[in-house]
C-alpha cells in the first residue's frame, strides 16, 4: 500500500500542533521506527495504516465529512474502496465502471434525497472515467 497520502497527513498535523515526529509517535505510542521503515519503503501495512489515521484524525480539526470526494463508508482499513477496485479489476474497466456509475446519479438525480449531492457524484464519476482523479493531488 502506498505510504505517500498518510505521510503527507501526518506531515500537516504535525506541522499544526508543532510536534517533532518523537513527539508523536510518543503521544499516540507508536513506534518511531516504523514512521522511519514507513517513510523509507513508501508503503505501509493496512494495519499500521489504520493506527496512524486514527492518531492523525484526533490531531486535525473536526470536518464536514466528504461525502462525495472520499464517503467515510467507501473506506476500509484505510483502503478507499475505488482504488481496491483498480487493484483488482484495472484501471480501465474501473474507469468504465464510472462511466456508467456517471449515468446511474445523473438518471436519478434528486429522486433520492439532494440533488446537488447527486449533481456532485456524476461530476465526479465522469471526471474519473476520463482519467482526472477528483482526489486530487493528495491521492497520488
Amino acid at each position: 500500500m502506498n505510504a505517500g497520502r498518510m505521510l503527507a497527513r501526518l506531515d500537516r498535523a504535525m506541522k499544526a500542533h508543532k510536534l517533532s515526529a518523537n513527539k508523536f509517535h510518543e503521544k499516540f505510542g507508536l513506534p518511531l521506527s516504523s514512521f522511519y521503515a514507513i517513510k523509507k519503503s513508501m508503503t505501509i501495512k493496512p494495519k499500521a495504516n489504520k493506527r496512524y489515521l486514527e492518531a492523525i484524525r484526533e490531531l486535525e480539526p473536526a470536518v464536514e465529512e466528504d461525502m462525495v470526494n472520499s464517503p467515510p463508508h467507501y473506506q476500509r482499513d484505510g483502503v478507499e474502496c475505488i482504488d481496491a477496485m483498480v487493484q483488482v479489476y484495472g484501471l480501465q474497466r474501473v474507469q468504465e465502471y464510472a462511466e456508467i456509475a456517471s449515468f446511474k446519479y445523473q438518471w436519478r438525480e434528486g429522486l433520492k434525497g439532494d440533488s446537488k449531492t447527486d449533481k456532485k457524484k456524476k461530476i465526479w464519476y465522469t471526471r474519473f472515467s476520463m482519467g482526472d482523479d477528483p482526489r486530487g493531488d493528495a491521492h497520488d
